[in-house]
């Protein structure tokens, strides 16, 4: 159920429930990173980072359709190891705090990166990451 406060109106509201209940497939290209699941209790997208990969780079390709529209996705990436990025939507690097937001967060299992995207679309979204080094 979908609880807060907006001055939205419901029909604005409907692609981003559909992004929770049907989330757009996800298809990571490339070495050093594995897809888990789209877990709805967090309404995230559940990646891990292989800890021996030494790839600087995550591409992400999210296939949004009118029933399965992306909607400010979030993704949370276990084993993150604390490393800066940029991050490019469409080809385009985007900003901090305007584009996106993302905290670092630290347990037992090491640190996970929770990264939230400000995207709307109901067509194909390509994500890339270039990982910076310590």
């Amino acid at each position: 159920m979908l609880h807060g406060l907006t001055e939205r109106k419901v029909e604005e509201l409907v692609p981003m429930a559909r992004s929770w209940t049907d989330p757009a497939d996800l298809i990571i290209t490339g070495n050093g990173f594995k897809y888990d699941k789209y877990d709805p209790e967090q309404m995230a997208y559940i990646l891990n980072k292989i800890p021996s990969s030494n790839n600087q780079v995550l591409e992400i390709t999210l296939e949004g359709t009118s029933g399965s529209p992306v909607s400010n996705p979030v993704f949370v990436i276990n084993n993150w190891g604390g490393e800066a990025f940029e991050l490019e939507i469409n080809g385009e690097t985007v900003r901090e705090d305007i584009d996106y937001r993302y905290g670092i967060e630290s347990s037992l299992e090491g640190d996970y990166l929770i990264l939230w995207n400000k995207i709307e679309a109901e067509d194909p979204v390509q994500l890339k990451m270039n990982i910076m080094s310590k």
